[in-house]
């Protein structure tokens, strides 16, 4: 089994209720390969982190899937040229803390 790191962004409620943000989430999982996970990351993950608000639904947007093994880390898919950059960068300036999460 081989483990993949997807960043995806999950469809929340607003603090005051009147819309949805969508929340970046970092979610973990084995499968047996690149294909399967690709499959799991673009077919599964949508509906399985999705929200239905005001009867509409939002699925969950999967960003970048990155393959996580002892020799580092691999980008696999990205929804679009460039994410795993941009998802990358925004990750670092959280933990530096310039985004104040």
């Amino acid at each position: 089994m081989i483990e993949y790191v997807l960043a995806c962004g999950q469809p929340r409620r607003s603090t005051d209720g009147s819309g949805v943000i969508y929340e970046k989430k970092f979610l973990r999982v084995t499968r047996l390969d690149d294909g399967s996970a690709i499959h799991w990351a673009r077919e599964v993950v949508p509906f399985e982190f999705g929200l239905t608000h005001t009867d509409k639904q939002y699925l969950g947007a999967p960003m970048v899937l990155w393959c996580v093994g002892p020799r580092g880390q691999t980008v696999v898919w990205e929804s679009e040229p460039g994410m795993a950059l941009r998802v990358a960068g925004l990750a670092a300036d959280c933990e530096r803390g310039l985004l104040g999460v």
